[in-house]
């Protein structure tokens, strides 16, 4: 018995000296959070609470509701990811007008107002973006 424990302590002292040099690799590499599993998910706020995931972004065709484009991100918000998938929804129907909607969680003043001049965007307070 007496064995099988300090087995189990040397393993265990084993373990907390890698992870005590993964937390000093991590620090020294400005790395403040990491999965050991999926070294490129993120921890995420979900309902309240945390998880380790991805965030994924979707453009859908609102008259037939088809999958039109998505890209799966590991940024922890939506903010900075509106103008990317406009902007590559504009690519697919280069032709056409388009009305992107998305709601609150992608508002970030800076990157509509930035895009909104090169795109040649009408920003509204419905949260609608009309491309010409």
């Amino acid at each position: 018995m007496k064995q099988v424990m300090d087995e189990k302590v040397e393993s265990y002292k084993s373990r907390i000296d890698q992870l005590n040099s993964l937390k000093k690799e991590f620090k020294d590499e400005g790395i403040k959070q990491v999965c050991l599993t999926d070294p490129e998910a993120k921890s995420m706020k979900n309902n309240g609470k945390y998880e380790v995931c991805y965030n994924m972004q979707a453009v859908v065709d609102n008259k037939y509701k088809f999958l039109v484009n998505f890209e799966i991100v590991n940024d922890i918000n939506d903010q900075s990811q509106l103008s990317n998938m406009v902007t590559k929804t504009r690519s697919i129907f280069s032709d056409q007008k388009i009305t992107a909607l998305a709601d609150t969680g992608y508002f970030n003043m800076s990157e509509i107002l930035g895009r909104a001049f090169k795109n040649r965007c009408v920003w509204s307070f419905s949260h609608s973006i009309v491309l010409y």
